[in-house]
Order: C-alpha cells, then structure tokens, then sequence
C-alpha cells in the first residue's frame, strides 16, 4: 500500500513518528544528565526523583516528534508542557516520594502518556 493510500485512510501508522535512532552524541548527554540528577538529588531537597521522571517523561515524546521540530505549534506546546511539568513535579514530589520507586515509574509513564497525547493532537496531519 502506498504512503497516499495510507494518508486517505488515515491509517495507524501514517499517524506515528519515525525518527532515527538515538546516536552516541546523544546517548551519553543524556547519560550525564541523569547521572548528574541522580548525584544532586540530596541538593534538590527530594525534588529529584519527580524530576527525574518528568523530564524523561517530557524527553522521550519531545525527542520522538523532532520531525515536527520546525512547526511553531510544536514548540508552543511544547513550552506549554515545560510549564506544566513544573508545576506537577511541586505538586506531586511529596506523593511520588511517598511510593519511592514505584511512584517515581508511575507517574514518569503516565505523564509521557499525556506529554505523547498532547504531541500527537498538535502534530496529527487533520488538523
């Protein structure tokens, strides 16, 4: 089936992002990045764990959708998000914290659930 007959149809998998891969270059910034979160966790007075998460949770769509990356709608939700991501992480740390890690992977995949929704509403082709 060719791509067209794909778009008319609306199917599943003209909806879906297919970036390239995550490289070296890339891989050991985020690397650093959590490891550094992970060492300045006391510094962040318990912060650390819900930042953690919401900033995987807002990475992985974020770097999922960089085809979309020169839309200003794009970027526009995704400020929006960052803004959002803020306030639940002061909202939520104390209730994540209170289940350790389990708390910490569910609302780190609840939240890239939202994050991936949002992304996906602004970059679908119907709109």
């Amino acid at each position: 089936m060719s791509t067209d007959q794909e778009n008319r149809r609306g199917g599943l998998q003209t909806r879906l992002v297919r970036g390239e891969k995550i490289r070296g270059p890339m891989k050991v910034l985020l690397l650093t990045l959590a490891g550094l979160l992970g060492l300045l966790d006391h510094a962040l007075h318990g912060f650390g764990t819900t930042a953690f998460a919401a900033g995987f949770a807002f990475l992985a769509p974020f770097l999922g959708y960089r085809k979309y990356w020169n839309a200003g709608q794009f970027w526009i939700t995704a400020i929006l998000l960052a803004g959002v991501q803020v306030a639940a992480v002061i909202l939520l740390h104390t209730y994540v914290d209170a289940w350790k890690l389990a708390g910490a992977l569910l609302f780190g995949a609840a939240d890239c659930f939202l994050i991936t929704l949002a992304f996906a509403w602004v970059c679908s082709p119907e709109r």
